[in-house]
């Protein structure tokens, strides 16, 4: 029997439209720590992923506290790019082994910047340690490997 104001199947809030807001970023974390892990999340890492979340949210917060946000997506999106980015907006030369700038030569192609010993093909490392910020990954030492090869006799 229904209680008056009871809600019916008909009129029910539905969570699918809430649901649907996170599908894509749920999805592409799966994805990723799959990825990196070579499996899928499992339930027994419900915990961890919660204190990541309860992470971002700290930082969200945070961030938030001294501004007025429209997006969180959007707001906090930017934010992190630069929180993580600060090395390179603050337009610092990433820590180089030798010489100076980026290296001459044919780009390098995702498959091969998987080998680089900086980022793995992330494309972004932390040339000066976490605390410093990430940069943009030139593959200089990927392109060294490459060139002691050639001169060992490796290209025919």
């Amino acid at each position: 029997m229904n209680h008056p104001g009871e809600a019916s199947s008909s009129n029910q809030y539905r969570r699918s439209d809430d649901d649907e807001a996170f599908a894509e970023f749920v999805g592409l974390l799966r994805e990723t720590a799959g990825e990196i892990t070579g499996r899928q999340p499992s339930a027994a890492e419900a915990a961890k992923w919660k204190e990541l979340a309860e992470v971002l949210v700290t930082e969200l917060r945070i961030a938030a506290g001294r501004t007025t946000v429209s997006s969180v997506p959007a707001f906090l999106a930017e934010h992190l790019r630069r929180r993580l980015w600060k090395l390179e907006n603050r337009k610092q030369p990433p820590a180089a082994e030798e010489g100076s700038g980026a290296q001459a030569g044919p780009p390098i192609l995702q498959e091969e910047a998987r080998e680089c010993p900086d980022c793995w093909g992330t494309g972004m490392y932390y040339p000066g340690g976490f605390e410093k910020g990430v940069a943009k990954c030139r593959h200089e030492r990927l392109r060294k490997k490459a060139g002691a090869v050639e001169d060992a006799g490796g290209g025919e």
